[in-house]
């Protein structure tokens, strides 16, 4: 009989499966033979059955950054202990990792990989598992604000810059801090509004069957518009015309302002709130004031 209790008849050498190992205590299989009605005396010997290892691991993905994580999982009964081989599937089979460890792919394209985790007990016990890895090829967002830096009512160009570790096609998904939003690669947006807007692009690959993104915030400013307005007086008292510059910008940044009096002058640069101003000759003028903010708005 076996260890089981299991008796195995008319064998002379017997192979017997067992299904659960000894654990602190040996096996005593007995071994007895009958010839008609007599019985031989009962042989016992001992049997150690060891515990086997039950190899396991987990593994994400590898779209927070280059490498994937994995953990080791891996059981086995008292009073075994396990050490371990890895095939990573790109021809390294040299880790022994029994805990958490990162691993970096050098193929940046989207690939499968065959891993292989083998326990061994110190009794000599194996058992191996094995799972398909995907790494993927990794998006990287980028954008320029150069172009999309403006006063406000002109358009805000956005240049992207994102790219693929494979040079893939890619998808793209902007939010421009205002409620609006595009999937189009280089868009074009005009805020009506001045203020600082966190911009963010997602970035991905075209193969829906990559799950990795990339995204990016930058902070573009929309610059406010001078409100450019002047009155003036007539010149009944003298020669000459009073003029004065009402003209006001919200954030009260520096402005200059830029005079056309339509006479032989020219333009001019007058930086007076209140100034007087005298013609050559009488006549009918169309003055035009150009107030320039010191962010060209």
């Amino acid at each position: 009989a076996n260890a089981l209790n299991t008796p195995a008849r008319n064998t002379l050498n017997p192979s017997i499966k067992f299904t659960k190992h000894s654990a602190s205590l040996p096996f005593s299989p007995k071994f007895y033979t009958v010839s008609e009605k007599c019985t031989s005396i009962t042989a016992t010997n001992s049997l150690t059955i060891f515990p086997n290892p039950i190899a396991k691991f987990d593994g994400g993905n590898n779209c927070s950054g280059d490498a994937i994580s994995f953990t080791n999982l891996s059981t086995i009964d008292s009073p075994g202990n396990n050490t371990f081989n890895w095939d990573m599937g790109d021809g390294n089979i040299s880790r022994t990792d029994a805990g958490s460890f990162n691993y970096t792919y050098t193929n940046k394209t989207s690939k499968n990989y065959n891993l292989v985790l083998r326990a061994t007990s110190n009794k000599g016990c194996i058992d191996d598992t094995t799972m398909i890895v995907r790494n993927y090829a990794l998006p990287t967002a980028i954008f320029d604000t150069i172009l999309a830096t403006q006063c406000q009512n002109i358009n805000s160009v956005f240049k992207n810059q994102s790219t693929m570790s494979d040079g893939s096609s890619m998808l793209y998904k902007w939010y421009f801090g205002n409620g609006d939003s595009s999937a189009t690669k280089d868009p074009t947006l005009l805020y009506d509004t001045l203020g600082l807007y966190n911009v963010r692009l997602v970035a991905r690959a075209s193969d829906l069957g990559n799950p990795c993104s990339s995204q990016v915030v930058k902070q573009v400013p929309i610059h406010p518009i001078p409100d450019t307005k002047f009155s003036f007086s007539n010149n009944c008292d003298d020669d000459s015309i009073r003029f004065t510059n009402n003209t006001s910008i919200p954030d009260a940044s520096a402005m200059t302002y830029r005079w056309n009096f339509n006479d032989a002058k020219g333009v001019q640069i007058i930086p007076n709130v209140s100034f007087k101003y005298n013609f050559d000759s009488p006549a009918t003028r169309n003055v035009n004031l150009e107030v320039i903010s010191n962010k060209n708005c």
